[in-house]
């Protein structure tokens, strides 16, 4: 499944991470699947990137799904977390 994700963080930040997970109801049992992506930079500006999250279980199929996406930023001083949930077409 591909989820699209957008993300912004200030030039300069050391370190950013982000994690997405889904999961989706399929028949009688549920799929899911998570993936993340380490040492992303921040340019600034908003950055869309299409991120793959396999099943890890069961494949993903049409129908609705739900979509978690956190995104870390470490900085000098502090841990800054931004999370967002939602319901997704599977297609």
């Amino acid at each position: 499944m591909i989820v699209p994700i957008t993300i912004v963080c200030a030039v300069g930040t050391p370190i950013a991470d982000l994690s997405v997970d889904v999961v989706e109801a399929v028949g009688s049992s549920i799929a899911h699947g998570r993936t993340g992506l380490v040492g992303i930079a921040c340019t600034g500006e908003p950055d869309t990137m299409d991120v793959v999250v396999l099943a890890e279980n069961k494949p993903f199929r049409r129908g609705t799904a739900f979509v978690s996406a956190n995104f870390v930023v470490y900085d000098r001083d502090a841990c800054l977390t931004a999370t967002d949930d939602r319901e997704v077409r599977v297609r």
